[in-house]
């Protein structure tokens, strides 16, 4: 049985530069294609308002316990794990670190939506003097604050799959 050609660095480089453009593309698109329809249902005004300073308050956090944080600590660590002591041991420090997070998301998703009021003051301090408006930032807080969790369980997911070299669809 023979292997196949393996691609030259060249062309695996330019695989992957191609990969992460078109990744990154999409991602604005989408992210502006968000931001129309937010537009067109909440209009210009103390809804959109709001909304994004709901939006802000579990982005701050994710910086915490997700994005390149999380991605760029447990690719290394796995790595380690698996030369030192074998896949299993690799495994293992998976399951530890998806416990760890997966507890420090509820604690976080807890405080988080049981402090919105002190998350949207900290964050529009101002709003006080439109209740109705800060009211609404609080709930729609409280609504957001679990998006943290969903985006460290993509982190987590995708450090993983950076692991073992997928770097957009897994094959």
């Amino acid at each position: 049985m023979t292997t196949p050609p393996q691609p030259s660095h060249r062309a695996a480089f330019l695989r992957a530069f191609l990969v992460s453009v078109l990744g990154t593309g999409m991602s604005r698109v989408l992210g502006a294609v968000r931001d129309v329809v937010i537009a067109s249902f909440l209009g210009a005004g103390a809804a959109s308002d709001a909304f994004f300073v709901a939006f802000t308050v579990p982005n701050v956090f994710r910086r915490f316990v997700a994005d390149e944080g999380l991605t760029g600590a447990l690719v290394p660590a796995l790595g380690r794990a698996e030369a030192q002591d074998g896949k299993q041991a690799g495994r293992r420090l998976a399951n530890s670190v998806l416990a760890a997070l997966l507890i420090a998301n509820l604690v976080l998703c807890v405080a988080g939506m049981l402090g919105a009021r002190w998350l949207v003051l900290a964050f529009a301090a101002s709003w006080t003097t439109d209740p109705a408006k800060f009211e609404l930032a609080v709930t729609m807080t409280r609504w957001m604050i679990p998006f943290v969790t969903m985006v460290s369980l993509v982190s987590f997911f995708e450090g993983l799959l950076n692991h073992r070299g997928h770097f957009f669809v897994p094959k």
